[in-house]
């Protein structure tokens, strides 16, 4: 089965507890990029929802040094409907959170098959590399940036297959920018990469999700039985 993409929505709020509401299909695979902007500090406490799937960090909080803030958690095999998702931050000078939840069918079901990349901090040109992978099977990467503009929007680089999840970056209206987009990439050695310009500041980060192992039908052949001649 192929990982596909399923739906998009951008939630968040302006206070902690954040109270997003989704609706997933059963069994798939569900990523909240978190984007905050503070005058001081944030991380996500915890992740909790009210049909109990299990939520996980996938990238730890990195900041820009401006007080940009952004994490990655995910949670697999999920329930099915109206899911309220309560995020608890651990926050000073909060201004804004931007929360970009994405879905994914045909995810492996074990949490080993999420992995979290690089994240990258960069004050000018933000070019986030992942790098030489070669996966032995399907993998998705989700990832994004959230920014402070400088003289224009930063735009994916085309050449490097991402969609992106929306024709603009979102904004909450606080000062800040967010752009999210994922890449489907086929089993063989890839090179991985994306370029985000235009940026006075940003966080970019990203996860790499997984597609089940293909499992191989194993024969059994039957004994061959031998015949042993005894003389008298």
């Amino acid at each position: 089965m192929a990982i596909t993409f399923v739906r998009t929505s951008l939630l968040g709020g302006p206070a902690s507890p954040l109270n997003d509401v989704i609706t997933p299909d059963a069994g798939n695979c569900v990523v909240m990029k978190y984007n905050f902007q503070t005058t001081g500090s944030c991380v996500v406490a915890t992740v909790t929802d009210s049909q109990s799937n299990n939520w996980q960090q996938a990238v730890a909080s990195v900041g820009d040094g401006t007080g940009l803030f952004s994490e990655i958690w995910y949670a697999l095999n999920v329930k099915a409907g109206f899911t309220v998702v309560t995020t608890t931050l651990t926050a000073t000078g909060l201004v804004e959170a931007l929360d970009r939840q994405s879905e994914y069918s045909g995810v492996a079901t074990v949490y080993s098959a999420v992995d979290a990349t690089n994240s990258h901090v960069n004050t000018a040109t933000l070019a986030h590399t992942v790098g030489a992978i070669t996966p032995t099977r399907e993998v998705i990467l989700v990832g994004g940036i959230c920014y402070r503009p400088a003289g224009g929007s930063p735009s994916l680089d085309a050449g490097n297959g991402y969609t992106q999840f929306g024709a603009n970056p979102d904004t909450g209206g606080g000062g800040i920018l967010c752009l999210s987009a994922y890449k489907d990439i086929a089993s063989g050695a890839q090179e991985s990469s994306w370029t985000l310009g235009a940026v006075a500041t940003g966080v970019g980060m990203q996860v790499s999700l997984h597609g089940p192992l293909v499992s191989v039908p194993t024969i059994i052949l039957p004994r061959r039985m031998h015949s042993r001649r005894t003389s008298w």
